[in-house]
């Protein structure tokens, strides 16, 4: 499920509980359609149909299909932040093994693959030239968590 309590999107941030999931649909829709199809090929028509929404609603939050992808990597790497502070939260950190923290990582991973997690399909796109600057920054917040 794809949180968006602390989200903006790029034009507007939904407030209301409707507007929320509008939001949510356009971003579902957007992540299969970029795995399925690659992201050159999908169009905003193609996101508002797959979501079941009129085209207007889907520039009522997004300027275009490259703010709806930036903000799929930017909600991925806000949950990869957020599971790894609470790692770095966790007491035993300290006093755990490399090997200990990696299993947990992983876990954390495989859990996300296994259940099929809407944000996973941020993994397969090929990032196009104008996003790697997001990738970086979010990256690096990363690094920094």
């Amino acid at each position: 499920m794809i949180n968006l309590d602390k989200y903006q999107a790029s034009k507007k941030a939904p407030v209301q509980r409707r507007s929320k999931e509008t939001v949510r649909q356009i971003l579902l829709a957007a992540a299969e359609l970029f795995a399925e199809r690659g992201v050159a090929t999908v169009t905003t028509n193609d996101i508002a149909d797959r979501a079941g929404i009129p085209i207007g609603s889907v520039y009522s939050y997004y300027e275009d299909k490259e703010a709806i992808l930036t903000s799929l990597v930017e909600l991925y790497y806000s949950e990869v932040i957020a599971i790894m502070d609470q790692l770095s939260d966790n007491p035993l950190l300290p006093h755990m093994t490399r090997f200990e923290v990696a299993t947990i990582i992983i876990n954390i991973w495989s859990y996300y693959l296994e259940n099929n997690h809407p944000l996973n399909y941020v993994l397969y796109l090929r990032i196009d030239p104008g996003l790697q600057d997001v990738v970086r920054t979010q990256q690096a917040r990363l690094q920094g968590a």
